[in-house]
């Protein structure tokens, strides 16, 4: 008699212990996910701010060495920003399609596919300008690398949309991913609590 009266009593408390063991776990989660949600942007900001100016055409080559080459601790400092954005946006964008899944599925799905396929073209884009600092450090060193070869090598580089043309394609990837969970966080009526109330004030 008494072992059919406590069976059931452990079977619910142990089902209790599971769903605060998976409610702490799932709490935890958004924690780590809302950290990564503002470091990422808290690094980009000031990289942005570090980055020598240049640009990125074809004939931008003499600018695009010139920064790599006369501010190599700038250039190495905000692009090491990039990366370190690039590690810390992937996350917040697993925790962004995470909130969406369980209403809007598809756009989850998606928005993480597509961001995680633009991902890998931030890393090859970040990769040239490592590439690119390289270039500008070791011809800045006596008996380097010689500085005509490298500028002839960067408008080269530039110029050449076989890498070019897959590379920003695959990146432009990132920012369709992102739409696609922004249009999901929309729709599933997800917003920030400052947005939310002025949205309600309206």
């Amino acid at each position: 008699m008494d072992t059919s009266i406590s069976q059931p009593a452990t079977a619910t408390s142990t089902s209790r212990f599971e769903m605060a063991t998976d409610d702490s776990y799932a709490r935890m989660e958004r924690r780590v996910f809302a950290i990564f949600m503002i470091i990422a942007p808290l690094i980009l900001i000031p990289a942005t701010i570090i980055h020598p100016r240049h640009g990125i055409q074809p004939t931008d080559g003499a600018e695009y060495f010139g920064a790599a080459y006369d501010h190599t601790v700038r250039f190495y400092i905000a692009h090491t920003g990039y990366f370190l954005t690039a590690t810390t946006l992937i996350v917040a964008m697993i925790g962004l399609t995470w909130l969406v899944r369980p209403t809007h599925p598809k756009a989850a799905f998606w928005g993480l596919v597509l961001s995680a396929m633009g991902f890998v073209g931030w890393g090859a884009i970040d990769g040239m300008d490592f590439m690119t600092f390289n270039a500008g450090r070791f011809a800045n060193q006596p008996q380097g690398l010689d500085f005509n070869t490298m500028q002839a090598y960067i408008d080269d580089a530039l110029g050449d949309q076989l890498v070019l043309t897959p590379v920003f394609g695959v990146f432009s990837l990132a920012i369709i991913g992102v739409a696609v969970t922004a249009v999901g966080l929309h729709r599933a009526g997800i917003a920030p609590s400052g947005a939310r109330c002025c949205c309600q004030s309206a």
